[in-house]
């Protein structure tokens, strides 16, 4: 009861002191926070939150951060993360259009997973791989949500998604040296 106690009062003392946004579900020791009124990617604030404040972030995406609590948090862990969103987005620029979370584009399986996975295959530039067959799963991560399975066709609506979420700073996996 204490920390989901925590939990809410964070989640009260972020929306009275910021714009961030705190998004709701049935899991109170979840918060997830949406900086889609700020310049600022999730995967930025992810950066921010471990490179300088040493703070763990269990997912992020264009637009928001994931934090899973545990008994084990503390209530001075609670105004370290408070502290430090405060400190972050009071440098932010404030955002003037709607952001939107943009999912990867559908495309159809050609092969199954185990077909691509056990056929030959070469390591392709992604800008050349269009049209050809995945051999291996492309995620962005965090989450770790598929952009490209085994077994695919690699689309180039998929490859600019690529791009735009490696601009958006997101960490690619799948990918060696843009092959």
């Amino acid at each position: 009861e204490s920390i989901i106690k925590e939990c809410n009062d964070f989640k009260s003392a972020i929306l009275t002191k910021t714009k961030i946004k705190v998004l709701t579900g049935n899991d109170p020791l979840r918060i997830v926070l949406s900086f889609s009124r700020y310049k600022v990617t999730g995967f930025d604030i992810l950066e921010k939150l471990s490179s300088y404040y040493g703070i763990d972030v269990e997912m992020a995406d264009m637009t928001n951060i994931v934090l899973i609590v545990t008994p084990a948090n503390t209530h001075s862990d609670f105004i370290s993360l408070f502290h430090s969103l405060c400190e972050i987005t009071g440098t932010l620029e404030e955002e003037t259009k709607q952001k939107q979370f943009i999912p990867p584009p559908p495309s159809p399986l050609t092969l199954s997973p185990s077909e691509g996975w056990f056929a030959n295959t070469e390591k392709v530039a992604l800008t050349k791989a269009v049209g050809r067959i995945s051999s291996s799963v492309v995620t962005a991560y965090p989450p770790g949500c598929a952009i490209i399975v085994t077994g695919e066709k690699i689309t180039k609506e998929k490859t600019d998604y690529i791009d735009l979420l490696k601009k958006q700073n997101a960490k690619i996996t799948g990918i060696e040296e843009d092959k």
